[in-house]
């Protein structure tokens, strides 16, 4: 495994933890209201759009972070192939991503 492969698994590990703990405090903020809610107690709850708000700009930039890890993962080992792997995910992240955008933006308004 060379230097380059090794910041590539760093910077993807990174963008794991990053969406990880998104969904992890969204799932954990959802669930604590859904819980006052059933119990009927007068906790403010954190409205569903906050809640998306939140994850979905965790998405974003975990987004990034993998994008970063493949194109180090590809210049580490530039075959053909894995150019064309490469164009296909970033490819499909950048449609991710432009509607999550464009959700948050909404959203943020």
């Amino acid at each position: 495994m060379s230097f380059l492969d090794e910041v590539a698994l760093g910077v993807g590990i990174i963008g794991v933890v990053v969406v990880g703990w998104g969904v992890l405090v969204g799932a954990f903020l959802f669930l604590r209201g859904e819980i006052n809610g059933l119990a009927r107690r007068n906790i403010q709850d954190v409205p569903l759009e906050t809640i998306r708000f939140y994850v979905g700009r965790h998405l974003l930039l975990g987004l990034e972070f993998l994008i970063a890890a493949d194109i180090m993962r590809t210049i580490a080992q530039p075959t053909l192939e894995q150019v064309t792997v490469l164009a296909v995910i970033v490819g499909i992240r950048t449609v991710l991503s432009f509607f999550l955008t464009r959700d948050i933006e909404r959203i943020g308004k």
